[in-house]
């Protein structure tokens, strides 16, 4: 009796286990060795997933903003843990800006255990008091300056660019602010920016050039020159390709 009861557990762990690799395979490493997606105090920002992509907009763009609602800056930031944050008259609606985390029918305002660990304040959005911000398709990871930036999996470039965002001055180095899209070929995109560097693409904006996965192609390093106090980071995109209609 002893012994079918552990061999039903075991099948039961077993098929749980299949299931859970079927259902759910991971193919991204994170983009910088040594450290994870949630390692403690690590995000600067929660991805609002109230953005929209056009990722076949000739301009491909790696932040695009809207003003018109529910898209872009609607008031509200909704975190991984599913925990929602939103505008308030000490807090307005903006692009990089504080939430705060309301008492509602679903929700305390105290944060999740879950966020309080892996969320550090910056730019004024302190830990425990508020998130920032509104139409940020992304995380920012506080990673230290000149730190090797790497493909999060296998793929080929589809753009790279050095964007002059924060000086119209054109003797500033284009390196202020490296950004590399890759698409992986299964319906993913990631996207890279804030790098010194980008050293693979340029000559084409990285147009259909292979790049492989693994701690082993630095595609640029961490930095940030950006005039408001966010300080250096990495910012780091997993978009997901929507299925386009074609006529028959």
């Amino acid at each position: 009796m002893q012994k079918t009861f552990i061999q039903c557990v075991t099948a039961i762990i077993l098929a749980a286990l299949s299931y859970s690799s079927k259902a759910a395979p991971q193919f991204l490493d994170f983009p910088v060795s040594g450290y994870i997606a949630f390692s403690p105090s690590f995000i600067t920002s929660v991805l609002d997933h109230d953005v929209p992509h056009d990722l076949d907009q000739a301009m491909f763009p790696f932040q695009m903003y809207s003003t018109v609602g529910p898209f872009g800056y609607s008031g509200a930031v909704l975190s991984f843990t599913g925990e929602l944050f939103v505008a308030n008259a000490q807090h307005p609606t903006q692009n990089l800006g504080c939430y705060m985390k309301p008492a509602n029918a679903y929700q305390t305002s105290v944060w999740s255990v879950a966020l309080r660990n892996v969320y550090t304040g910056t730019s004024g959005c302190t830990s425990q008091i508020a998130l920032n911000y509104d139409n940020h398709p992304g995380y920012d990871y506080a990673i230290p300056a000149n730190t090797p930036v790497y493909p999060a999996a296998s793929g080929t470039i589809i753009f790279a660019k050095c964007i002059r965002t924060f000086s119209s001055n054109q003797s500033t180095p284009c390196e202020s602010y490296g950004a590399i899209a890759i698409d992986h070929g299964n319906g993913f995109v990631t996207q890279y920016l804030h790098m010194k560097n980008v050293y693979y693409g340029l000559a084409a904006n990285g147009q259909n050039q292979p790049i492989n996965g693994g701690y082993v192609t630095n595609i640029g390093n961490v930095w940030n020159t950006s005039p408001v106090t966010v300080g250096v980071h990495l910012h780091f995109e997993v978009l997901q390709r929507k299925a386009i209609p074609v006529n028959p």
